[in-house]
């Protein structure tokens, strides 16, 4: 096994023979130079939190992992992937080759943010290239997608979209497929938007069932009274089943425990030693027994976020402040609205990274609060506090924003211990403060901080002249 770890401030590594490695590692401070190696192992993944330079290197790898604040200098190599792709650090392509290649897994998950010089993906076994929803991959020179009839490449989000589980107890179960396929027919016919639904005993397989309906040209897939559940269940890898994360994944895999099936039929006494109540749910679901409930309430949210993108470049640390006070604001409003407290607040900032004449920088900061709040005052005040700790003078900022986290409802902290006379007052201010900005306009009432020309606010001459979030303003479409 060829390993790299790296904990020295400077190592400089030239690699020009052949290798076969399980795992490359490159530690924080440390500088790896991989000249003109040539590596491929049929397992061997690779994550980076120093710095990199790939040379003129040829890699096979399995995952590819370029942490925060790491460096990756692609040069004129060639990697070849065939898992996943994480970037969160600075991938500088040049004149890199990045192909995804079949391998062990049938899916690769893009996350990050990456400018590629050439991406080519190309499979023989009909690959999934899951793209994180919300990030932007770019291709400077050349895109090659390559698939065979019959095994056709697939490219989709890493979040489905909107979903929602149906109880159809009240249908035959002959009647089931056909049910759905009168809904997938609806909502195409009203909406235009196709969607895949699949039916089961359970939330697990029916999960499975959609899984299966999403490459069916039907778009409908029901497991009611399936006599080969066992052969659909082998198709279906550990990882894709539905509550099994990236973790318990690996875990089950080091075990033996490959498909659904193989979990479906683990014995009752291993999920109890080696597992956890929600391992041996989905054990059961698999079985047919149904062990999760149907949620027929709204669950609250766990995170606010409020950013935008700005209407010109900012670089004063007061204009940043604007905007952070205004989105602080708003996110604050939002969870008051739902009766809800904030436990933590994230900070962050950041210019285009696609701007080749201007040097790249983005960076966040997570601030705890000693008692959950809703206080539009405190919450501002910590932002500010993270902001000024990762703001940087000479940057042209493009975008901010907050999130909100550890979100919890404020009948819960209704007793605090240390709860005063001084946080009733704070809470009929604020509540004083919704009403008033409700009944007469958005940020009539404000904090000083917030007022401004907001120059940086974004460019709306672009958007749509109806508020496509209020139902009375769609337009409407008579069908004769």
């Amino acid at each position: 096994m060829f390993k790299i770890k790296c904990s020295l401030c400077l190592i400089i590594l030239c690699i020009n023979s052949p290798l076969f490695a399980a795992s490359i590692s490159v530690g924080s401070g440390s500088f790896v130079d991989f000249g003109g190696a040539q590596i491929s192992s049929a397992n061997l993944s690779f994550e980076n939190s120093g710095e990199v330079d790939f040379g003129t290197s040829q890699i096979v790898l399995t995952d590819f992992s370029n942490q925060a604040s790491a460096l990756v200098d692609a040069a004129s190599a060639v990697l070849s992937i065939s898992g996943n792709w994480f970037n969160v650090g600075e991938f500088r392509a040049m004149s890199s080759l990045v192909e995804f290649i079949d391998g062990t897994t049938s899916t690769s998950a893009i996350s990050g943010q990456t400018t590629f010089n050439d991406l080519i993906v190309a499979s023989a076994t009909g690959k999934v290239l899951q793209f994180e929803s919300g990030s932007q991959q770019s291709i400077e020179n050349h895109l090659e997608l390559t698939g065979v009839s019959g095994s056709l490449l697939t490219l989709v989000s890493s979040i489905d979209g909107d979903e929602a589980f149906l109880n159809l107890s009240s249908v035959s179960d002959d009647e089931v497929l056909q049910f759905g396929k009168k809904i997938r027919d609806t909502v195409l016919q009203w909406v235009a938007i196709p969607t895949s639904i699949g039916i089961a005993t359970t939330k697990t397989l029916s999960k499975i069932a959609n899984h299966i309906a999403k490459k069916e040209k039907s778009g409908v897939v029901s497991l009611v009274n399936k006599k080969n559940i066992d052969r659909i269940l082998e198709k279906i890898e550990i990882r894709d089943v539905w509550g099994v994360g990236r973790q318990l994944s690996k875990f089950y895999i080091n075990n033996g425990i490959f498909n659904a099936n193989q979990l479906k039929n683990i014995s009752n006494n291993w999920i109890k030693k080696n597992s956890n109540v929600l391992g041996s749910r989905t054990a059961m679901e698999l079985r047919g027994a149904s062990c999760i409930s149907l949620e027929i309430t709204q669950s609250k949210r766990k995170s606010c976020c409020v950013s935008r993108s700005f209407g010109k470049k900012v670089e004063r640390l007061q204009e940043l402040e604007e905007s952070i006070t205004n989105h602080c604001l708003n996110a604050a409003e939002k969870i008051r609205s739902e009766s809800l407290l904030t436990k933590s607040i994230t900070i962050f900032i950041r210019t285009s990274p696609f701007q080749k004449m201007e040097i790249h920088y983005s960076n966040s900061k997570t601030i705890d609060f000693p008692i959950a709040t809703d206080n539009s005052i405190e919450i501002v005040k910590s932002a500010i506090l993270g902001l000024k700790l990762i703001f940087k003078k000479g940057y042209k900022y493009q975008k901010s924003g907050i999130i909100l986290s550890g979100l919890c409802e404020s009948k819960s902290y209704s007793n605090n211990l240390f709860s005063s006379t001084k946080d009733k007052k704070t809470k009929d201010l604020m509540r004083s403060i919704d009403y008033t900005n409700f009944r007469y306009g958005r940020s009539t009432l404000s904090l000083a901080v917030a007022i401004s020309n907001k120059k940086w606010k974004t460019k709306r001459q672009h958007f749509s002249k109806i508020d496509t979030a209020d139902f009375d303003c769609l337009p409407i479409i008579k069908v004769s």
